[in-house]
């Protein structure tokens, strides 16, 4: 039986793959395996993904249960670790939180939301912005396209909301490192917060008395902060499950249906990190693309994705000229490609470890 799979939990047991279908593993990953039979008394059959995985085991476990395994090494012998155990407790809250993200999954993406909050916030009147500070400052948080520079794409990275309870985290620790002060100012630029402290705004019967009287829908804008807030609570989700930072920007552009953009650190070995950022955008005359950009080695290696083809043949024919603007960047370039998938999917992430057939 080659390439057995350990997992160490208590007891060990052998995983003993039974199809040659490709299964992607890198160290450190959490994959996630449903137990689809009891084939026999020590022989189980696992689902990874779309890969059926048969498993000789002495860990009790029951058709139906969900485990969380961590790669912990590859090699010529694969050892993953279960980091949930197969209590029907855990399986319980493992079900608990798939259900909270197929239920964040079903929001309609941020873009369109900005979008909607954008015009939202034109239509109160000055004197209502003045009145209530956060509706200015959740204004200024938004950019148009053509605003993002470097300086922009930073500040949004920071003030994206992904990083509100950290930042929260980081002022309560120095407050009681200085004595326990109150009355702690919080980080009034991020987005999560701003809209936090919009909806609490709202709940003001001068304020919601206000805007109605001015024609703006209280009910459109709470639903619509919402919303947003939710796809911010996915996005700290998702990068928490991936080991990721993964975030939206609130840039405003007419073209765009949706995007996301996750920054991963990646190791090739012991001594060699490298840094990856992909980037999804869905745009209305373009289609689906994904840029995926790895800073390995000292040199930044491109790879770009679209379901258009005329877009594809674009960047192929122009990929020597985005060589030499990163060149004269002060970049050293590693590989360019650009790639055509039909029904590209957002979902699933960009490979950064080793392909394995088992």
């Amino acid at each position: 039986m080659d390439n057995p799979l350990a997992i160490t939990a208590g007891q060990a047991g052998n995983l003993y793959p039974t199809t040659k279908t490709p299964l992607s593993l890198r160290p450190g990953q959490v994959i996630r395996a449903v137990v689809q039979d009891i084939i026999s008394e020590d022989t189980v059959l696992l689902q990874f993904g779309n890969t059926p995985i048969q498993a000789k085991t002495d860990l009790p476990l029951n058709a139906g249960q969900v485990l969380f395994l961590k790669v912990d090494t590859l090699g010529s012998e694969i050892r993953l670790r279960v980091t949930a155990g197969p209590q029907e407790n855990d399986a319980a809250l493992v079900d608990a939180l798939l259900t909270s993200l197929s239920r964040l999954k079903t929001l309609e993406p941020a873009a369109a939301g900005l979008e909607k909050l954008a015009g939202l916030l034109h239509a109160i009147p000055e004197g209502i912005k003045n009145r209530v500070p956060e509706l200015s400052m959740l204004g200024k948080l938004f950019f148009p396209i053509e605003a993002l520079d470097g300086d922009a794409l930073k500040k949004a990275v920071i003030d994206s909301g992904v990083l509100f309870e950290a930042k929260l985290r980081i002022i309560a620790e120095q407050a009681v490192r200085e004595g326990g002060a109150t009355g702690v100012q919080i980080p009034g630029s991020d987005l999560k917060g701003v809209l936090l402290a919009v909806k609490d705004a709202l709940a003001d019967s001068g304020v919601s008395g206000a805007l109605r009287d001015a024609g703006v829908s209280t009910q459109q804008l709470n639903q619509t902060l919402d919303k947003l807030v939710g796809n911010i609570e996915l996005q700290q989700i998702q990068s928490k499950l991936g080991d990721t930072l993964q975030l939206f920007l609130p840039v405003l552009w007419n073209e765009l249906k949706e995007e996301w953009i996750s920054f991963k650190k990646t190791r090739s070995s012991s001594v060699d990190t490298g840094y990856a950022c992909t980037i999804n955008l869905e745009l209305e005359r373009i289609g689906k693309l994904r840029s995926h950009v790895l800073l390995q080695s000292g040199r930044i290696h491109v790879k770009m994705i679209c379901d258009n083809p005329a877009f594809v043949e674009i960047m192929r024919n122009h990929s020597e000229l985005l060589g030499r603007q990163l060149e004269s960047a002060g970049l050293k370039t590693g590989g360019i490609s650009a790639a055509l998938k039909q029904n590209l999917d957002f979902s699933q992430d960009v490979s950064t470890g080793l392909d394995l057939h088992i």
